[in-house]
């Protein structure tokens, strides 16, 4: 078993009202979160500290979410790092084509508001395999 406390997330939402609830809500169960409202500040606060979960938003005003993921899979890999778990945020998740998910370095994604329920499972496969809740799809 795993404290919620100990897992650090980065929320990069651009929606104000999202933002803030999902930060509540994922603070309120014992996530530590760093927020960001755009992408460029998302990639600065991933670069700077480490995260065992990114929650990523695909519909971003300056950068779009694809684009986060991408930069975030590049950072790693030229320092050898372990790459972090990305999900992205998407209130129309039947948009875009799967493919395009998985090849932009995003692990799954999930419909919005965020269900916490849903997110137990993902720390729990670092150590096991679990199975996923409905509100999740992997690329």
């Amino acid at each position: 078993m795993y404290l919620r406390s100990e897992k650090r997330i980065l929320l990069i939402e651009d929606n104000l009202m999202a933002h803030f609830a999902a930060k509540e809500l994922l603070t309120h169960a014992g996530f530590n979160v760093d927020g960001a409202c755009d992408g460029t500040d998302g990639l600065s606060l991933y670069f700077y500290y480490k995260y065992d979960l990114v929650l990523l938003d695909i519909g971003l005003p300056d950068i779009n979410g694809f684009e986060v993921a991408r930069k975030i899979r590049a950072f790693e890999q030229a320092r050898n790092k372990i790459p972090v778990e990305i999900i992205a945020l998407t209130a129309t998740p039947d948009e875009y084509p799967l493919q395009l998910f998985a090849a932009a370095g995003i692990n799954r994604i999930f419909n919005k508001p965020i269900d916490i329920d849903s997110l137990d499972p993902i720390f729990k496969d670092k150590n096991q395999s679990t199975n996923i809740s409905s509100n999740s799809r992997r690329p």
